[in-house]
């Protein structure tokens, strides 16, 4: 110890020397090198607050304080924020690094407190959203990782474009490459999204799921149809734009519909797991179309032939099915039920039917896409149970947009 504490005067001159030598650099180099400056002193300042740094320090007789306070007034000499009393101005080579995509620049500024997700940029746009325009999809993610939802700086789940109206979930609809990290970066602002947000309008009266329907980009499509209440899918799916056009429409007409469904393998999902017993008269005849016995809810589409099932089954797994059996009027002994229009194939109904009964029965129709969303659609608009909703989004899986991790 008293060796320690005689050279702590030569510590604390050194300490002088360093602080005037960074300063005398930072004032004679380019414009931005000040702020250099200030985020050493406040790095300087962060380690002069570690329990184990300041008790040696401490036991060196070293005035932990008084060098605190010395580290803060030469930092605070070249903190914008400190003589306007405005927010404080984040350098010009940070909005760089975001739009550059310069991820370790990003978090060098992240990690220092000088700037946050929600930085604002000249036009008014924060951080995260440059990096959304700018496609720079690993520096959202650092942006997230640093200020998640919710936490101080963090992402403005509310921002929209002044004009057009957009919100961050079109300018991640807009991505070129929707890869794994976009679909990661997506799924955060997503889940933290609440509903009145999800179904925002942009001045096209559409919103994000249009630029999803238009790229064909299935793993969204996917994600509301499983992740959002029955009203929610209805309102992104079915509303119309200003041109009258739906989602549901606009993916009919798409130019890569037909490339789509001819690029995409034909998979086969594993049948369900076949039962123990299945009742002779709760078998689904799902080959012939026939009227199971003892059945009393008849499901109408606008057109084709009318497919029939038992209502105590489907009202058991299902609230929404509960419903539009109670609300059915009845007709030749038996409740009609008329489907969504979106639902236009029998051969979709029916098997979507079969799954809830818990038949073992493969895939009528591998590799058709048409008939695959209509199955998976018919499965989340009427909350079937979750494995058949997983089930259905399975054999989809093929369609789903390139080059994406569905495991993220």
């Amino acid at each position: 110890v008293p060796r320690a504490q005689s050279v702590a005067p030569t510590l604390d001159a050194l300490f002088d020397r360093m602080l005037e030598e960074i300063e005398a650099f930072a004032a004679q180099s380019h414009a931005d090198t000040p702020y250099d400056f200030y985020l050493i002193c406040r790095r300087i300042e962060r380690l002069l607050t570690n329990p184990d740094a300041r008790t040696a320090l401490v036991s060196m007789d070293i005035p932990v304080q008084d060098l605190s306070r010395r580290v803060k007034r030469h930092g605070t000499a070249h903190d914008p924020s400190s003589s306007s009393g405005q927010p404080q101005v984040v350098p010009g080579h940070f909005w760089k690094a975001v739009t550059k995509g310069d991820v370790k620049t990003v978090e060098y500024f992240c990690s220092s407190g000088v700037a946050t997700a929600s930085s604002l940029d000249s036009n008014g746009h924060s951080a995260f959203w440059d990096a959304l325009a700018f496609q720079q999809s690993a520096v959202a993610d650092v942006l997230l990782r640093y200020f998640p939802p919710g936490s101080p700086g963090a992402v403005d789940l509310a921002e929209v474009h002044h004009t057009r109206q957009d919100t961050l979930l079109h300018l991640l609809c807009y991505f070129d490459q929707f890869d794994a990290t976009v679909a990661k970066v997506m799924r955060s602002v997503f889940d933290a999204t609440p509903a009145h947000l999800l179904v925002r309008l942009n001045h096209r009266q559409q919103s994000f799921l249009f630029i999803a329907a238009a790229k064909l980009n299935f793993w969204v499509l996917s994600l509301v149809l499983k992740q959002c209440p029955p009203e929610v899918v209805q309102q992104l799916f079915f509303a119309a734009d200003a041109t009258g056009h739906t989602c549901c429409s606009i993916m009919s007409h798409s130019p890569a519909a037909a490339e789509a469904v001819t690029r995409a393998r034909v998979h086969v999902a594993p049948a369900p797991r076949e039962p123990d017993r299945v009742p002779r008269h709760m078998m689904f005849p799902l080959d012939t179309g026939a009227r199971p016995p003892f059945s009393d809810v008849c499901f109408r589409l606008e057109r084709g032939p009318v497919v029939f099932a038992h209502g105590v089954l489907l009202g058991a797994v299902s609230e929404v099915l509960r419903q539009a059996i109670a609300e059915a009027a009845v007709a030749e002994d038996a409740w009609v039920v008329r489907v969504h229009p979106s639902i236009t194939h029998a051969s979709s109904l029916r098997y979507a039917l079969a799954l809830v009964y818990g038949q073992p029965v493969r895939c009528p129709f591998p590799g058709q896409a048409e008939h695959l969303w209509e199955l998976l659609l018919f499965a989340a608009l009427y909350c079937l149970p979750q494995p058949v909703v997983d089930f259905a989004g399975d054999l989809f899986q093929p369609f789903m947009a390139d080059n994406v991790d569905l495991c993220c």
